[in-house]
């Protein structure tokens, strides 16, 4: 495999985007009820571990599981019913410890399990040993693949892990079989860079979706046969420039593009995409970050088909939610200091 070190930040260029008059992906929830909620404190009890980033939201059997790294540790673990909160997944190089900053949550509801990703390894927790406070992992794996690795985003989905690929688009990978099926050819005018998604799997059917976070595009994927089905839903992409320097790779985006999906959470039924649509502000690190923040959430079922549309009374920067009560808990950023917020949906 050819080695070559990519970068992933987002730079922004100084020529006109063409997306930037018109967003497509809001007319398709053109005819879609909105409803807005009110959102309510999430309390917990005073502690000397505090909320940082709040990049990703997972929630299982009454705990909010949240990539937020620290000093230390990559994760935490919110636990509504006692009210605390505890760091998570020691970062390091010993046994045990998650070698990145940044790891991706996905949950085996079959078996209970917390499984995260660090790119490397996949480590398989116990939820009930999480609620004890027992924090070793049961099982963990890696990938066996020689010449083509998972970038970025993966989740695993009853037995496979699917997420994007250096050389292709969709990646699927039989945890028992150790073999690895790619599918789709990133575009020319930025490949990887420009086509980077989240992948969320359905809590218990052989489906998952993935979301652009540069562009509006949904893929819907459907496992079958140990090969992957796939519907793509694109309403507009951005534009920028790919920059090859020796080993090291730059996608920059276009001036007046948007931000597109932030993140996304999955229930047996719905798919609720946090979505910006914001034109990239660069003027100032605040205006930056604003843009990938959002309160509107935009709902599909698994055949992505458009729902509703729910109006948030402030915006956040990612989403879980509790299926079996009804409730949407999300990532505030308002007065400056991360927190979590509730909603209780309609």
């Amino acid at each position: 495999m050819k080695k070559t070190f990519i970068y992933l930040c987002l730079i922004i260029a100084f020529t006109n985007c063409k997306n930037n008059n018109e967003d497509l992906f809001l007319k398709t929830f053109n005819h879609a009820k909105t409803i807005k909620l009110s959102s309510h404190p999430v309390i917990l009890k005073k502690s000397d571990v505090f909320f940082s980033h709040l990049f990703e939201l997972k929630y299982v059997d009454d705990l909010i599981l949240t990539g937020d790294p620290s000093e230390f540790y990559t994760m935490k673990i919110v636990d509504l019913n006692h009210k605390t909160i505890k760091n998570f997944a020691r970062r390091g190089n010993g046994p045990n410890e998650i070698n990145a900053q940044v790891c991706w949550l996905s949950i085996d509801n079959k078996k209970n399990r917390l499984l995260i990703s660090d790119n490397f390894t996949y480590y398989s927790y116990s939820i009930d040993s999480l609620k004890a406070n027992k924090n070793d992992p049961i099982d963990k794996f890696t990938y066996n693949i020689k010449e083509n690795k998972f970038i970025g985003s993966t989740t695993f989905c009853n037995g496979f892990i699917v997420g994007g690929l250096f050389d292709k688009k969709f990646g699927l990978y039989n945890i028992k079989k150790k073999s690895l099926i790619k599918k789709l050819d990133y575009p020319n005018s930025g490949g990887v860079l420009l086509s980077q998604a989240k992948f969320y799997s359905h809590p218990t059917k052989n489906l998952v979706c993935s979301f652009q976070n540069k562009s509006a595009v949904m893929t819907i994927l459907k496992i079958e046969n140990n090969d992957l089905k796939i519907k793509e839903f694109s309403w507009w992409t951005s534009k920028g420039k790919l920059i090859q320097e020796v080993e090291m790779q730059s996608f920059i985006l276009k001036k007046g593009c948007r931000a597109g999906f932030l993140t996304a959470a999955v229930t047996n039924k719905y798919i609720y995409s946090l979505y910006s649509g914001k034109i990239i502000n660069n003027s100032s690190v605040e205006m930056f970050d604003k843009s990938f923040l959002s309160k509107y959430i935009y709902v599909f079922d698994w055949n992505g088909k458009p729902i509703m549309i729910y109006e948030l009374d402030q915006e956040v920067k990612s989403i879980a939610v509790d299926e079996k009560n009804n409730i949407l808990y999300a990532a505030s950023y308002q007065g400056g200091d991360p927190k979590l917020i509730q909603y209780h949906l309609k």
